[in-house]
């Protein structure tokens, strides 16, 4: 992939558009059932900008699959961790919310400000 120039890096800084990015959760199944109807799981986390909104795509796709989003700075920090650390600190906010959450069984992440 060629490397943008500093020109175009600071043109895209400038735009104004805040880092976001996503991790996909699978389950073996839903333990999320008091909120199996809501389309979104909200968290208000001691750290701003992380893990802020969840997804229910069980809604949707009928699968036990959760997507959790971190933006801004929390994101760029988070850019650096493993996917074990993602993951861990991703089902310390679950079992914060669900105590009965059970390990993902997949998962994939968007790490933008690396991609």
């Amino acid at each position: 992939m060629p490397v943008l120039s500093n020109a175009k890096k600071e043109a895209i800084d400038r735009i104004g558009f805040g880092l976001m990015d996503k991790l996909w959760i699978e389950f073996p199944s839903v333990f999320w059932t008091d909120d199996l109807e809501n389309d979104w799981i909200l968290y208000i986390s001691d750290n701003p900008g992380e893990w802020v909104e969840t997804l229910n795509i069980k809604k949707f796709l009928d699968k036990p699959i959760l997507v959790m989003f971190n933006v801004g700075d929390v994101a760029r920090t988070f850019a650096d961790k493993t996917d074990n650390e993602i993951i861990e600190n991703a089902m310390k906010v679950l079992r914060n919310i669900y105590p009965t959450a059970p390990e993902p069984i997949g998962f994939k992440r968007s790490n933008w400000s690396k991609e």
